[in-house]
Order: C-alpha cells, then structure tokens, then sequence
C-alpha cells in the first residue's frame, strides 16, 4: 500500500483520537455507575470504583506486552491486535449479568486498550524528539482533552436513551473508526533494520536498563503520582457529585469544565515549554498542585462534608490544570533517553506508571466515606511525592538507555 505524506494537522488529530480510546472507555461509563451498580448488585461504592480499576489494571499488562511487539513487529500490527482485544472485551462486557462477569471483560478492554495507546507514543517518539515532542504531545493531549469533555455527555445521553449496554456500543464504534483512520493514513515508522526481535533474554536486558536509569524511572513514577490523582478523581467523581453536591443530571457538564483546565493547560504549555523548558513547566506545575490540594484539604478540614460547591469547583479546576501543565512534559522529558527502544520504553514506563495509578487511586478510594477529606489529603500527598522525585529527575545524569545489540551482548556506555 502506498501512503501519502500525513499533515501535521491530521496527525495531531488522528493520534488523538486514536489514544483517546482510554479516555472515552473510561469517562463515558461514569454516568452510569449508578445504573450498572444497581442491575449487577454491586455491594459497595468501592465495587462500582473497580469499573474504572479493573480496566487501567488491565492496561498495565497490555503496557508490558505491546511496547516489545511494537519494537519487533512494527507499529501497526500492534494496533491491530490491540484493537482486538478491546472489541473483544467490549463485547463481552455488552453481556454482563453480575460483578464477576464484568470484571474480566474491563480487564480485557483495558489490556487491548493498551495497543493503540502504546503505538501512538512509539510513533510519536519515532517522528519527533527533545521540545519538538513535547510541543507535539501538548498539541495532540489538547485536542484528545475534548474527549473527557464531551465523553460522559455522551455516555450519560446513551444511558438515557437506550441504557448503559449501549455505551460499550460506543466503545465498538470509537474504536472501528480509529482502527481504520489509523490503517488507512498512518504508514509505518519503525524501518526493519531498526526492530528488535523478540527475545526474552534481549527484553530482559534492555528493560534492566530502562529501570536503572534514575532520570527514566523518576518521571516514570512522577507520571503515576500525577495519573494516580487523575484516577483518584474519576474513580469517585460520580459519587462526589451526585453524595455531597447533589448535581444530579447536571454531573456531566461540571466534569467537562474539570476537563477543559486540562485542555487549557496543554495549550499554554506547547506555547511556553519551547521558552521556558521542559523543567520549569513541570516544577511550577507540581508547586501549583500541591498548593490548590493544600487549600482543598484545609477547606475539607473545617467543613463538614467540604467546602461549598463554588470553592470545591475553583480547587478542582486549578488543580486539574496544574496537573495538565506536569503530565503534559513528564512523558517527553521520560522518552528523551531512550532511543530505539522506544517502544519498550513507552511499555515499561506506561506500565510502571499505570500501576502505581491503581494502587494509590484503589488505597485512597477505598477510604472515601462521603466526605472530600480523604481524597484531598490523596491529592497533596500525590503532590509532595511528585514534587520529590522531579527533583531525583532532574539531578539524575542525562545518559542514553543504549539498547542490547542483536548478538545480545551489552552495549558499553
């Protein structure tokens, strides 16, 4: 097949609205948590959180599995396959009677969710290094932001119209159209003499390197802090809403005024970080983060649930777009070393980062008691630790992850 040069401006749109698959599997179901809950017999808040859970666990071994194939096979098969498995899961999850049944297909969503995740980072990093990435990461991330905007609308119409089965209807459709988009217009951009075959020897070796780097591995972490907090937020934001403010139908378009400082801040960082620099952008913004959480938690601490709605709103919203300004140049600055192997990289440090996502969005959820206390003490203290490993980021030396070479001897520094 003979492609034609891809646009700058269709590949900003294609790449996100091909990664945005994760954010519309995860933003458009929150609506009907509620509904789910009550046809399933969900037990607690905390089963209902496990929706959300349960697929970003499933990413995290689609990570580790995606990133090898993408540096062995090329990028697209990977999608293709990826694409698979979510259609897969998505369907059986279409068919769920009880909590067991919808578990494993969010799982399985989650894990083929990972492929085209994976992919558009690999093909990303592949086509563009240094500010030029990051410039093109916070242009791709402020378009892919329109889809946790207008994705529980959506989600919230479906469930209105038809009920929440024909959500994963939608999940079906996003992930056809994309599939296809990205088949028909994106060619492949790992050449064959730059793919690494697949040995388990080779992945062990080069992954061993990718976790010795100290700049690698303290971003990595940092962007786990920073999506753990993010994952915090939609694991409980329906319950928030709907518990402690009351907003009922209106739920939808305060979360896409929440979506939209993220949106803006990836907008003022791909006009700023080409000035200011990778650096400073994500130290102001894990400063600004920890301040608004500061402010929530003390609110939360003198008022009982929390603060009024307004106030609540103003802190979320600040805090949302500090944690944009900081997500949106932890992957570059996390990339930069890594060379070949990028998509190894990208599989180890998405699941590294998604892991740690689960199990502090999981931890501080499963304390939520219908009051904002706990979750604002999650968000300063994800806040305090970012903030301590971008400094073990930066201090770290700027060496290159030299890859294995094919004879499987170890590259020297």
């Amino acid at each position: 097949m003979r492609f034609k040069n891809i646009r700058a401006f269709e590949f900003i749109a294609l790449m996100s609205f091909t990664m945005s698959l994760v954010a519309v599997s995860i933003d458009a179901v929150l609506p009907a948590l509620p509904a789910i809950a009550l046809e399933l017999g969900f037990i607690t808040l905390q089963h209902s959180q496990m929706v959300v859970s349960l697929f970003v666990l499933g990413m995290v071994f689609g990570e580790l599995l995606f990133g090898p194939l993408c540096d062995a096979n090329g990028r697209r098969p990977a999608l293709v396959l990826g694409m698979g498995v979510f259609c897969l899961g998505t369907t059986i999850a279409m068919g769920a009677d009880n909590f067991e049944q919808m578990g494993l297909p969010r799982v399985l969503q989650g894990l083929g969710a990972a492929g085209p995740k994976i992919v558009c980072r690999a093909v990303i990093r592949d086509r563009f290094e240094g500010a030029a990435m990051a410039r093109m990461m916070s242009l791709i991330f402020t378009v892919f932001i329109l889809v946790p905007m207008i994705a529980p609308m959506i989600g919230q119409s479906l469930l209105l119209a038809a009920g929440w089965r024909w959500i994963f209807g939608l999940y079906l459709f996003w992930a056809g159209i994309a599939g296809l988009w990205f088949m028909i217009r994106q060619p492949e951009t790992l050449a064959r003499d730059q793919r690494v075959p697949l040995s388990l020897k080779r992945l062990c070796l080069n992954s061993g390197r990718i976790f010795k780097s100290r700049k690698v591995m303290a971003y990595t972490c940092a962007s786990g802090m920073v999506f753990g907090t993010q994952l915090l937020f939609l694991a409980t934001a329906q319950a928030v809403f709907s518990q402690i403010y009351h907003v009922g139908s209106m739920f939808a378009v305060y979360f896409a005024v929440l979506a939209a400082s993220l949106g803006l801040a990836t907008l003022i960082n791909s006009r700023l970080v080409a000035t200011c620099g990778m650096h400073k952008m994500v130290h102001y913004g894990a400063v600004g983060h920890i301040s608004f959480a500061g402010l929530l938690f003390v609110a939360s601490l003198v008022t009982d649930p929390g603060p009024t709605f307004v106030w609540f709103m103003v802190f979320q919203f600040m805090m949302h777009f500090c944690m944009g300004i900081v997500f949106g140049n932890l992957g570059a600055l996390a990339m930069q070393p890594l060379g070949r192997i990028a998509g190894l990289g990208a599989s180890v440090m998405a699941a590294v980062s998604s892991l740690i996502a689960v199990l502090f969005a999981t931890l501080c959820g499963w304390f939520y008691d219908a009051t904002l206390l706990p979750l604002a003490l999650g968000y300063f203290a994800a806040g305090m630790v970012t903030l301590q490993l971008l400094r073990i980021g930066h201090r770290a030396s700027g060496d290159v992850v030299y890859p294995v070479n094919l004879s499987d001897a170890p590259v020297p520094n």
